[in-house]
């Protein structure tokens, strides 16, 4: 059986576009797949964030994904944070990255557009799905592109 997987960031309003774009769907593919969600709390804090507003996102985008149809009986539904293995393989994954390639990657020259200043993780942190991405299709993360040399 093929796997999928999705995580979405507690950083926001969850739109009608993350429903109708992402999570309706996921509900129906629960069946063909291994299906696993994520809240990628880590992720969100490349950013500044206010701890307790991100506390709350993060039970409301749980919460919104088991209300659009995801069964956790067939599912599996985390937290990121709760998983100590991203965090490490993601360190791994760092250290064997160089700042060029970083820094043209496409997620961060958006992210930090106009900015004076970004934070460290905001450069890095796409490099910690890299282990998600060598176990999964390589063609389903576009920071892949350009990590070739890391993933072989």
């Amino acid at each position: 059986m093929k796997t999928i997987f999705s995580g979405i960031q507690p950083s926001g309003i969850i739109t009608l576009g993350n429903y109708l774009g992402a999570m309706k769907h996921f509900v129906g593919l629960q069946e063909e797949y291994d299906s696993y969600f994520c809240v990628v709390d880590q992720h969100a804090i490349t950013v500044p964030q206010d701890p307790e507003k991100l506390r709350d996102q993060k039970r409301k985008l749980a919460a919104l994904y088991i209300a659009s149809g995801i069964d956790p009986k067939r599912s599996t539904l985390f937290h990121q944070s709760e998983v100590p293995a991203h965090a490490q393989m993601a360190w791994i994954m760092q250290c064997l990255a160089y700042i060029g390639e970083l820094e043209r990657m496409t997620q961060f020259k958006d992210k930090s557009e106009g900015k004076s200043g970004v934070s460290s993780a905001l450069l890095t942190y796409h490099r910690s799905w890299l282990p998600i991405s060598f176990y999964m299709e390589r063609t389903s993360f576009p920071s892949v592109m350009t990590s070739a040399n890391i993933l072989s």
